[in-house]
């Protein structure tokens, strides 16, 4: 199981903005809009990439599962905004907190903060599933791999 690494509102990958992840081009999952500015870890887990603006965060699981957490669908234009607590290489446990970020400063600026969490090697994966609830806390459960 992955858990959700934001506290807020899940919304289905096919309804998020950008065409990347609604179509399911970067794998399957789910999207948060989140309500605070706190990203914790899914999972346990290595810290696979972190882009230079820090507004995404790639995981490996041990059992080989890759999991992107990408805030916002503009925020790779947004610069300073984005404070990574992990470095590439890193362990992670779930739970732990790996970003902040001033939501606040953000939804002033009208960026569109919804996160989606996605398994970008959906096809080495027998199904993704996704629960269906309104809102999560950080830490519940959001994705199955099978």
């Amino acid at each position: 199981m992955i858990v959700s690494p934001v506290a807020g509102s899940l919304i289905p990958l096919k309804e998020v903005g950008d065409p990347v992840f609604s179509t399911g081009l970067m794998g399957e999952g789910i999207a948060v809009l989140p309500e605070d500015g706190k990203v914790y870890a899914p999972c346990d887990g290595e810290v696979i990439v972190i882009p230079p603006s820090q507004h995404a965060i790639g995981f490996r699981t041990k059992n080989g599962i890759e999991i992107l957490i990408h805030i916002g669908t503009q925020s790779e234009l947004i610069e300073n905004e984005f404070k990574c607590k992990v470095k590439e290489g890193q362990r992670v446990e779930r739970g732990d907190l790996i970003m902040t970020f001033d939501i606040q400063k953000l939804k002033a600026k009208n960026y569109d903060l919804t996160t989606p969490i996605v398994i970008t090697n959906t096809k080495d994966f027998t199904d993704i599933l996704t629960v269906d609830e309104n809102k999560v806390k950080a830490g519940d459960k959001i994705i199955a791999v099978i």
